[in-house]
This record gives structure tokens, C-alpha cells and sequence, in this order.
């Protein structure tokens, strides 16, 4: 479950596979942390939509500025 934001990079590109591996570092962290079961899948749930928003946004700011 630590590994689905790799689905950036289907539709993200460089940028979005950056952002996954990123995400799923912290998420590793997470899994190893001392939180509760529903805490860790919270937790990984809101990295992986935050490395999706954050993919969001750049793209939404290059295609801009291009």
C-alpha cells in the first residue's frame, strides 16, 4: 500500500514519478512509525493525495507559464 502514488508516473512523467518516490519514502516511514493501523493508512492515504496535488499544481504552473 506504501507504493501507490507510483501511479504518478503512468500519468505524471518525470515530475510525477519524483513526487511518487518521494511520497513513498515518507510513507515507509509511516508504516514504521509507532501510530495506530487506521492512523498509518490515514496518513498514507493524505501523503499520496498531497504529492498528487503538489504534481497538480506544477503542472498547472508550467502549462501557465509556457
Amino acid at each position: 500500500m506504501a507504493a501507490w502514488p507510483f501511479l504518478l508516473i503512468f500519468i505524471g512523467g518525470v515530475i510525477g514519478g519524483i513526487l511518487a518516490l518521494i511520497a513513498y519514502l515518507i510513507n515507509l516511514q509511516i508504516y514504521k512509525s509507532h501510530l495506530s493501523k487506521l492512523n498509518k493508512i490515514l496518513a498514507n492515504l493524505l501523503c499520496g493525495m498531497s504529492a498528487i496535488s503538489l504534481w497538480w499544481f506544477i503542472g498547472t504552473w508550467v502549462q501557465n507559464y509556457l
